[in-house]
């Protein structure tokens, strides 16, 4: 983590902006701490933290008791009660609104539905109601600004949604330009995937690890990468596309025009209908009791030694494995964090998927990749919307 003021006066804003987010993230809860990890003087810290105080960004709270003779240190936090983000998660078939504290928390969230009767500008309507529906109920001078999730590709620099597979018809939405028009606040874009690791990055497992993966499996599959301390887009922004590495040259076509992508064997819905399919033929298997079979009902059935469900579930993390293997050979990550609709699988999940990922690892019996589910679960890219703007304010001036 680069956490390293400078007593310069020219910098004053940055290391302002540095101080909030170790407040923030929870990195440092007392002004000694902060001085300690930062290198500024005591005077400086000072300085910084009456000015955010004034400002309503942090506020103090309780007082430490200390075990050594001295003044008991006040405690540091987040003014939660001034200052809030907005998060836009926009999914294939929903979208979630939420208040976002400054802890990552989400205080309130409003969930709608998508389906073909959608387009641009119903998209934009709805999530504008919601936003507007949450400024009215918790105080629209708490907000800060407005972060957007979105399923990719995206164009984040222009803050344009571009052509995601399978949505409707929607296409070159102007997102940002759109909401900060009707809504007066500034407004950031992020492929999903990306901001689900920045949320672990900044507030999850991944604190103090320079180089991890998340892996989001959903409708399709995709990674957010951070490499050396810093997420990593690539070129253009459309880096992490884990979804549309080919497992069969001669497999099925994918909605991106290649054959036998892991995302046409591997993604919720795909997996989930070869499921059904396969429950239908068979002659006995806990997944014939459910009317509607999801997901976790083939992790649990599988979990409970179901032949059938325990046949599908090995083929499926055989299939991912060997992608995902693919994928990390080029990065060689630490970890991998599994979250999205995948990681209602829990331990049991991550487990099986380390095991079948390393023993596929070019070098696998020199080190390993851990798989663990991300620490917001299925809610990562949720959190995800609300950290993209937090943590653009830990490196602008505030």
């Amino acid at each position: 983590m680069r956490n390293k003021g400078r007593n310069i006066k020219n910098v004053g804003e940055g290391n302002k902006a540095l101080i909030l987010k170790l407040v923030y993230t929870g990195q440092c809860s007392t002004r000694a701490e902060l001085s300690d990890m930062t290198g500024l003087t005591k005077m400086t810290v000072g300085n910084i933290v009456h000015n955010l105080i004034e400002n309503k960004w942090i506020a103090e709270g309780e007082i430490k008791t200390n075990s050594v003779v001295g003044r008991n240190p006040v405690l540091l936090c987040p003014d939660e009660n001034n200052r809030r983000v907005m998060g836009v998660y926009i999914s294939r078939d929903k979208v979630v609104v939420s208040s976002i504290t400054p802890r990552a928390l989400i205080s309130k969230s409003i969930e709608f539905r998508l389906d073909h009767k959608f387009n641009a500008k119903i998209l934009m309507s709805n999530i504008l109601e919601s936003i507007q529906t949450i400024l009215d109920e918790e105080g629209r001078e708490k907000f800060i600004g407005i972060g957007v999730s979105c399923i990719g590709p995206v164009d984040s620099r222009k803050g344009r949604i571009l052509s995601p597979t399978d949505f409707y018809g929607i296409s070159n939405v102007e997102v940002c330009k759109w909401l900060e028009k009707k809504t007066n606040l500034n407004v950031l874009l992020e492929n999903d995937m990306n901001a689900s690791a920045l949320a672990e990055h900044l507030y999850g497992k991944g604190m103090g690890c320079s180089n991890f993966t998340y892996i989001g499996i959903t409708h399709g599959i995709g990674a957010g990468m951070v490499i050396n301390g810093d997420l990593y887009s690539g070129a253009h922004g459309y880096g992490g596309e884990l979804g549309h590495i080919s497992i069969d040259v001669d497999g099925p076509v994918c909605s991106c025009g290649n054959r036998g992508c892991i995302e046409v064997y591997a993604s919720i819905p795909n997996f989930m209908s070869h499921v059904v399919g396969d429950a239908a033929k068979a002659g006995k298997s806990i997944l014939k009791t459910h009317e509607v079979i999801a997901f976790e009902d083939v992790i649990e059935a599988a979990k409970a030694k179901d032949k059938l469900a325990s046949l599908v579930m090995d083929e499926y993390i055989s299939r991912l494995a060997s992608a995902i293997a693919s994928g990390m050979n080029l990065i060689d990550p630490e970890i991998i964090f599994i979250g999205h609709d995948a990681a209602i699988g829990g331990d049991w999940f991550a487990g099986k998927l380390e095991k079948e990922i390393n023993e596929r690892l070019l070098f696998g019996e020199e080190h390993r990749i851990k798989v663990e589910i991300s620490a917001f679960g299925e809610a990562a890219p949720v959190i995800g919307s609300g950290v993209i703007y937090l943590n653009k304010i830990f490196h602008s001036l505030l």
